[in-house]
């Protein structure tokens, strides 16, 4: 008997069977949609893998990966058309993709956040959905002060689904720098 061939197909077959167990990689492409008049910020808090992918500027083509946690904000409200449903922090590389870091998008501090969720309300009755989004930059979301120009990296949410969320984002200092898409992709459950 002839065990060298069975050897084989058997190591083989095991191979590919170890290397089909490996999580797929989540594709991230151009978010299509617009929010639901239903969206809301609410269930957002938790625990996200973030992908970047730069469409403008000179890091046009690249893309940065990292880690982003949400949580409720928990202070009082700051504005009457606007409100900070939650708060947080990012790990990742924005100047990879050409993005501005306005102060440290990794701060955890309430009052200074990394990240700093923003719903917009629609104006006067209109019916339309609430804009949501992720602005970055502890210096760009410093409790107290209002900000008229400087650097800013902004992410506008267009989609949201029980994995996790996607849109657009921007950036500048203060004119536009660089622009493209993201995705956020629950890692906390």
């Amino acid at each position: 008997m002839r065990r060298g061939p069975v050897w084989l197909l058997g190591f083989l077959l095991a191979a590919w069977g170890c290397h089909q167990q490996r999580p797929a990689q989540e594709l991230c492409a151009p978010a299509t949609s617009e929010l639901s008049l239903t969206d809301s910020a609410g269930g957002l808090a938790g625990e996200y893998r973030l992908r970047l992918v730069a469409t403008s500027g000179a890091a046009r083509d690249s893309a940065a990966e990292g880690r982003l946690r949400l949580r409720p904000y928990q202070g009082p409200p700051r504005g009457t058309t606007s409100g900070y449903p939650l708060f947080g922090e990012a790990e990742i590389e924005l100047g990879s993709v050409g993005a501005v870091e306005p102060g440290d998008v990794a701060s955890n501090d309430p009052e200074a956040p990394g990240v700093l969720a923003i719903r917009r309300l629609p104006r006067g009755g209109e019916q339309a959905p609430a804009e949501i989004m992720l602005r970055l930059g502890s210096e760009a979301n410093r409790r107290g002060v209002r900000r008229f120009d400087g650097g800013y990296t902004v992410l506008q949410l267009r989609q949201i689904t029980d994995r996790g969320f996607a849109g657009s984002w921007r950036s500048g200092a203060p004119q536009p720098r660089s622009s493209g898409y993201f995705c956020a992709w629950r890692s906390d459950r």
